[in-house]
């Protein structure tokens, strides 16, 4: 089973974790939850992706998410980088988001991942 992997949560919340330490440690965050996920869903590959620099809905609406005004984490741009170097994820086509990609990817052997969901 292949796991698709809404990544942009697992940066976030290991970059947020990290806000006082150094790049390193969210690093090994996001390797460790990345394997955790993998663990509990029994996958044996996985397909991450991460949202692009532009987005549709913002061009539609440009309020889209305009109430999301806290600073970002620290590390979120290098552990995004990372993530795309040396993690295997990859950008979200054209303009949508990394949980558009998860649905559109979804197939019969495929399973939809993302730290929202799990309990």
């Amino acid at each position: 089973m292949i796991a698709l992997i809404d990544h942009d949560l697992v940066v976030f919340r290991c970059a947020a974790s990290a806000e006082n330490d150094d790049l390193g440690i969210a690093i090994y965050r996001a390797e460790a939850l990345l394997d955790e996920l993998l663990t509990k869903t029994g996958a044996t590959e996985y397909k991450a992706y991460l949202t692009g620099p532009d987005n549709f809905r913002k061009t539609i609406y440009p309020e889209y998410k305009a109430n999301r005004t806290a600073p970002k984490p620290i590390h979120l741009n290098a552990l995004r980088e990372y993530a795309l170097e040396k993690m295997g994820a990859e950008m979200a086509p054209d303009t949508l988001e990394a949980d558009d990609a998860l649905g559109i990817n979804q197939t019969d052997d495929t399973m939809i991942v993302s730290l929202i969901k799990i309990c």
